[in-house]
């Protein structure tokens, strides 16, 4: 339960980084469009033009190394939460088996016991017919 828990909220967190990448890709078409059409309104020199789509696409490639990175980080954390569920039930399985021993044990005592005073039982009775 716990892991589908994690695994849909990474997902979901996954879904809206990489939401947010083709976002800013589609605003940079758009920034990119605009500008083409409107002939350079803001007197931006070719440079300052060129400066400005770097900065951009450095943006686009940095969220994309982020994104990378937070998936490869929470990839790593669900596998850590698996091996951590598995323990616990490793543990529980454990701890059930040895209740089931004692459990056991305890049975065994006990039917011997009454097998013991049976055997008593068949005795006196015995002894008293003779």
């Amino acid at each position: 339960m716990l892991d589908c828990l994690v695994y849909s909220s990474t997902t979901q967190r996954a879904n809206e980084t990489e939401n947010d990448v083709g976002d800013l890709e589609a605003r940079l078409s758009a920034l990119e469009e605009a500008m083409a059409k409107m002939g350079n309104p803001g007197h931006l020199s070719s440079r300052e033009y060129v400066s400005l789509r770097d900065y951009i696409e450095a943006k686009l490639v940095a969220m994309q190394h982020a994104w990378d990175l937070a998936s490869r980080t929470i990839n790593d954390e669900l596998e850590r939460i698996r091996g951590q569920l598995r323990d616990l039930q490793t543990f529980k399985d454990t701890v059930g088996g040895k209740a089931s021993t004692s459990d056991l044990t305890r049975s065994y005592i006990i039917s011997g016991a009454g097998l013991l005073i049976a055997f008593v039982s068949l005795v006196v009775s015995l002894l008293d017919k003779t």
